[in-house]
């Protein structure tokens, strides 16, 4: 998520909030610098666009899954779907998870599952590599590796946490291991260890049906966040052309 973030120091009201909403969006573009396109992910408390909107912007809704109270791990198990518990136990007999910092063995996962969907990575591996880096120096967040006895790693994701939630913001899975079971034990053990700093956990949901069914099969909650961009200064070259 990007968008705009207010930093309010005191509660307000809604009148207020959104009268506040209406003054400071549409101060914020003008501020913004000449682009050719805008498009961003707001964050899904950000649940008013209007001023954006008769700026020109344009918006379409999509979906994260949240799950909250995660520090309940009881509770959070009983929400879990049949076969998401039956291959968490059936995994836990053979997989081990370890946590670490280790962005190009995650990387390597990742990059396995791209190209069994028939894409590559959108990045290289450079970047993940920073980014772990980054997050172990900052400490917040790890790599989870669920790997087997020989030390063959299955599946993996990166986990990181702020003030408001956990996300779960990289994830891979080695296809030709996929029946291990080790892809919903790793994302259970990153559950458990997000309780430790935070009690809400965000999938980072997707609008790709079979994304969209496994994280759904762990209780998450769908919620609705705005994607919003707006291409006028694009337009407007091209006419000018």
């Amino acid at each position: 998520y990007m968008g705009v973030y207010f930093d309010l120091k005191t509660e307000i009201n809604e009148i207020t909030k959104y009268k506040l909403l209406n003054e400071a969006l549409p101060a914020l573009i003008d501020q913004l610098p000449k682009y050719f396109r805008l498009k961003t992910n707001f964050l899904p408390e950000f649940d008013w666009w209007s001023p954006l909107y008769w700026k020109g912007f344009s918006q379409h809704t999509r979906y994260t899954s949240l799950l909250h109270n995660i520090s309940d791990h009881d509770a959070i198990w009983r929400g879990f779907n049949k076969n998401i518990k039956r291959n968490i136990k059936r995994a836990e007999k053979n997989i081990i998870i370890k946590k670490n910092h280790d962005g190009e063995k995650l990387y390597a996962l990742f990059k396995k599952t791209m190209n069994n969907q028939g894409r590559k990575p959108g990045y290289p591996q450079r970047i993940l590599v920073e980014l772990c880096k980054e997050i172990e120096k900052r400490q917040c967040g790890c790599v989870l590796i669920g790997e087997d006895k020989n030390g063959i790693a299955h599946s993996g994701l990166l986990l990181v946490w702020d003030s408001t939630a956990a996300y779960y913001l990289v994830g891979g899975t080695d296809p030709e291991l996929r029946e291990s079971g080790a892809m919903p034990l790793t994302m259970w053990t990153a559950i458990k260890e997000a309780s430790k700093h935070i009690d809400v956990y965000d999938f980072e949901g997707s609008m790709q049906k079979g994304i969209d069914r496994f994280v759904r099969s762990f209780g998450a909650i769908p919620t609705p966040y705005y994607n919003i961009s707006d291409g006028f200064m694009a337009d407007k070259i091209v006419k000018q052309k």
